[in-house]
């Protein structure tokens, strides 16, 4: 059963005055008895509310799953609000992003976690691969939850859509990609692609620039809590000046993308001068 909990003015105290001591999210997680990920929420959250220098404000916490072995506390923002798609890119790991899509077992897990337990997920063969459609397979997926609610994407694999190694399972493909698509409505996420729907035969006007996944991936990694990189001066470092963040090149954002994984994997090699994440740097 979900119940409220607050932070008490001390531990606000105690989070503000660790981090600018350079704590880490671990060791101020132990000190409160709070995990990391409140911690990590916590202040993302204040980032986005207010100046960081400002005195933090109270706060509710709702904790879910009491039931699951880790307890789970966030600061989700509501289904309908513009950062509903961060907040949930936020929860994927990193082996659950390629090039900031995220894949069909990670899409799996968050929605596990964000909406609870899959109850099943149906697949319907709508077309077999044959000589005469170019072996082409269309699969529909549809996903229950306990709750009831369910779910349901379409899609196809062929030749023309499908890299190489993968493009003999034309069945297995569209399964997956359609499950990828149904996970998709069920999250709630906009203009963000699974993983394996991607392929280098099927080049669209999306790819063409930056998508919403890789614009919340760098948002969520260059984060005060993650990286605390400026994002705009990591941009004009890495590939110069751009007019909009939307005119990135996709290829640009996919290089950024591992310019960070580089970084997170060594944080001595993050250049001092685009240090310091500031909220507003998509405006």
């Amino acid at each position: 059963m979900a119940k409220k909990c607050r932070l008490s003015d001390e531990e606000k105290r105690k989070i503000k005055k660790s981090w600018e001591n350079n704590n880490s999210i671990n060791e101020i997680a132990d000190a409160l008895d709070r995990t990391p990920r409140f911690v990590q929420t916590y202040l993302e959250s204040e980032l986005n509310i207010c100046d960081f220098e400002e005195d933090l404000q109270e706060n509710d916490v709702e904790m879910v799953n009491e039931d699951t072995k880790e307890q789970k506390e966030s600061l989700s923002p509501h289904y309908t609000d513009v950062k509903w798609s961060s907040y949930v890119l936020s929860l994927f790991s990193k082996d659950e992003l390629q090039k900031g899509n995220p894949t069909v077992d990670g899409l799996r897990r968050v929605a596990h976690l964000v909406i609870g337990d899959i109850e099943k997920i149906d697949s319907q063969i709508l077309q077999l691969p044959i000589p005469e459609n170019q072996r082409r397979a269309t699969v529909k997926v549809t996903v229950v939850f306990n709750s009831g609610q369910s779910f349901s994407g379409l899609a196809d694999s062929y030749n023309g859509n499908t890299d190489g190694p993968y493009s003999i399972f034309p069945v297995a493909v569209a399964e997956t990609r359609a499950e990828g698509r149904a996970l998709r409505k069920a999250l709630g996420l906009k203009r963000v692609v699974a993983a394996e729907e991607l392929s280098d035969k099927m080049p669209t006007e999306e790819d063409e620039f930056i998508n919403e996944s890789q614009i919340n991936f760098l948002n969520v990694m260059c984060g005060i809590s993650k990286l605390n990189i400026d994002i705009r001066k990591l941009i004009a470092k890495e590939i110069g000046p751009v007019k909009t963040i939307e005119t990135i090149a996709y290829d640009s954002a996919v290089s950024l993308i591992e310019k960070l994984q580089t970084y997170q994997n060594n944080k001595g090699e993050i250049p001092k001068d685009i240090l310091g994440y500031s909220a507003d740097w998509k405006g």
